[in-house]
């Protein structure tokens, strides 16, 4: 999808208009722009689930999770 993308954004922007076209503008914007989504979009998803504990239900993260300590820190 990489390339695909990169050609639709060379086409379509002011990447290479003025002489042969560039491709590494338009890879460094897509991923510059997917670093971006891929971020945002698992920081809100940590940000609902820590809105959405119950500890009532026994619905709720483990004691010092945060962030950070999500995917890397399976010890033992």
């Amino acid at each position: 999808m990489i390339p695909i993308a990169m050609i639709v954004l060379v086409r379509v922007t002011a990447f290479g208009r003025t002489r042969a076209p560039e491709r590494l503008p338009g890879a460094r914007t897509i991923l510059v722009m997917a670093a971006a989504v891929y971020l945002t979009y698992d920081f809100s998803g940590y940000v609902f689930a820590r809105m959405m504990q119950d500890p009532n239900l026994g619905i709720s993260f483990p004691p010092h999770y945060h962030y950070w300590t999500g995917y890397g820190s399976r010890s033992g």
